[in-house]
């Protein structure tokens, strides 16, 4: 029974290599995180540079606005101050119409003024926002060659130890010793059996009873711990 212990022992040691294995690609996940900020920090500067375009179209219709405003402007004031208007009535409206392209030119004015203010300050933004994306970019690119180059040494390495799992497997031939380790190993984080190192369960670290350590001894019986339910081996001579 020892011997087939020992081997049951060997076979664990593969099985936790594979288990490890399959864990640390499961863990690959950094790629997947950094395309989601990728993701994020573009919607950000697609944002930012929308509304650096619809300050910018504001500036442009302010400033066609403006010119426009100078022109009629300067019509009405030419007219007004060549003496070609005479009517009393007509001479009150012009001043009016002036005054109200004055007021409309000044408003226009100020919040032009402000639109280029908000346009640096958005532009800074866009090239602020640019700089992140690109260096994000550059993460998530890095990132995802790593965890690529990564799942392939590790599903090669699986490869390889399940060739030789499968020559543990052989060396099992208690086929009944065999379906009671992998059955306990599905609820024990891939380890089915455990060597009593100083009286203790190697997976739990529970004291062996003196009885189950007797039986041990004996190394006529599969014994389990007590406590986890591994299945019991004493690396003696």
């Amino acid at each position: 029974m020892k011997e087939q212990l020992r081997s049951l022992y060997e076979l664990q040691a593969i099985d936790v290599k594979i288990a490890r294995a399959n864990a640390q690609i499961a863990a690959l996940t950094g790629s997947k995180e950094l395309r989601a900020k990728y993701s994020a920090t573009k919607a950000a500067l697609q944002k930012v540079e929308k509304t650096l375009a619809e300050y910018e179209l504001e500036v442009r219709d302010n400033e066609l606005q403006l010119k426009s405003i100078d022109e009629k402007r300067g019509n009405f004031e030419k007219r007004l101050y060549s003496g070609a208007i005479s009517n009393p009535k007509e001479l009150s409206a012009t001043e009016k119409e002036i005054e109200a392209l004055k007021a409309k030119q000044g408003e226009l004015d100020v919040r032009t003024l402000e639109l280029y203010e908000q346009v640096e300050a958005t532009r800074t933004k866009v090239e602020s926002a640019r700089s992140i994306l690109q260096t994000v970019e550059t993460q998530a690119r890095k990132a995802i060659k790593y965890e690529s180059d990564e799942k392939t040494r590790l599903e090669a390495e699986i490869s390889e130890l399940t060739v030789q799992r499968e020559a543990a497997v052989a060396n099992v031939t208690e086929k009944a010793l065999f379906s009671k380790y992998e059955s306990i190993r599905k609820h024990n984080s891939s380890t089915g059996i455990a060597k009593v190192i100083d009286g203790r369960c190697e997976g739990c670290h529970v004291a062996i009873t003196s009885f189950t350590m007797s039986n041990l001894f004996k190394d006529n019986e599969i014994e389990t711990c007590e406590n986890c339910g591994r299945i019991l081996f004493m690396d003696i001579a």
